[in-house]
């Protein structure tokens, strides 16, 4: 299975001639499988049915709208077809965008309650506590999924933008001197790329 979303899916490990097994650690990442073969097979109904059941995670759904998008640009798809596949593309991207914002609201309220009830002197220890809204779209690869495949409308939403501005500079909101004068310069393979104002 090869997407825009450069998602390797678990291999599958012959045993003998008979027998094999599926090297999956986690139930979310079989969750994940399930997911994206009923995407595959056009059995949307069903890939519908398991993201409202919850088990299914935001890195899954974010290569899911890649099968989608690559369904939709295929040459046998019908015009109909297309609008449901549109459709259910913005549908799994809310999706995904409500999972982040109950993280991010839940986030919030815990450190709100964590500095009314002075527990903020192991805080000050530490450091800046790292929300899991933060970790998830970080160091989970949830925003590097959604660059690679190119789900616009997952990375210009105000809550991610918000989630992004409160981890890299403390607040939700910058001053003109924050947001204008810090252009990120990216140099992979001798090419250069300048990204200016990535979060207006």
């Amino acid at each position: 299975m090869k997407t825009n979303g450069a998602y390797i899916p678990p291999s599958w490990n012959e045993k003998d001639s008979q027998h094999g097994e599926l090297s999956v650690k986690r139930i979310s990442e079989l969750y994940g499988l399930i997911f994206h073969a009923l995407l595959r097979k056009n059995f949307h109904d069903g890939a519908k049915q398991l993201i409202e059941t919850g088990g299914v995670r935001i890195r899954h759904i974010l290569v899911g709208c890649a099968i989608l998008k690559e369904s939709e640009e295929d040459w046998r798809t019908t015009q109909l077809e297309e609008e449901r596949m549109k459709q259910l593309q913005k549908m799994f991207t809310y999706q995904a965008l409500r999972s982040i914002r109950c993280m991010h609201e839940t986030d919030n309220t815990s450190i709100k309650k964590k500095r009314n009830s002075g527990e903020n002197h192991a805080e000050k220890e530490l450091g800046e506590q790292i929300q899991h809204a933060g970790r998830l779209l970080l160091n989970h690869g949830c925003l590097t999924d959604a660059i690679k495949t190119r789900n616009k409308a997952f990375l210009e939403n105000k809550i991610v933008k918000n989630i992004l501005k409160q981890m890299w500079y403390g607040k939700k909101k910058l001053s003109f001197s924050q947001s204008h004068g810090s252009g990120i310069i990216l140099a992979p393979e001798a090419k250069l790329y300048i990204i200016p104002k990535l979060f207006n």
